[in-house]
């Protein structure tokens, strides 16, 4: 059982990445061709990278990001995006200095989410 949960995540990396390479080189409207091309690698590579179904060595995910002129951390998940349920185990990194507990920034998020559920009050003049 825990072998096909690990296999599930690992897929999840893959695909996670996949989808933000595509993401990335939509919003800079570069073709496969093109990534494929600046990353010395064939187009059918790039759509299945892109899908999930090739695993990327993590050499040649630097030479996508390199590619994609973005730093190879923004093309990877993080610890929650992989493991949602097991956020009181491990810390998040806010800006590469901080380090705040996921379950302090879950209380922060629900201390924003009630001051943005709050009515808005006319400001006295």
């Amino acid at each position: 059982m825990t072998r096909n949960r690990d296999r599930n995540r690992n897929d999840d990396i893959y695909t996670f990445i996949g989808s933000r390479i595509k993401q990335f080189r939509t919003t800079q409207n570069m073709s496969q061709d093109e990534l494929a091309s600046r990353s010395s690698l064939k187009r059918p590579s790039i759509v299945l990278i892109e899908k999930g179904r090739q695993k990327l060595p993590i050499d040649r995910l630097f030479v996508i990001a390199k590619a994609l002129k973005v730093e190879p951390a923004q093309l990877l998940p993080s610890l929650n995006d992989i493991y949602p349920g097991d956020s009181d185990e491990y810390p998040i990194f806010v800006h590469g200095a901080e380090t705040l507990a996921v379950n302090e920034v879950s209380t922060i998020k629900k201390q924003l989410q009630k001051i943005k559920e709050q009515p808005k009050r006319e400001p006295n003049i």
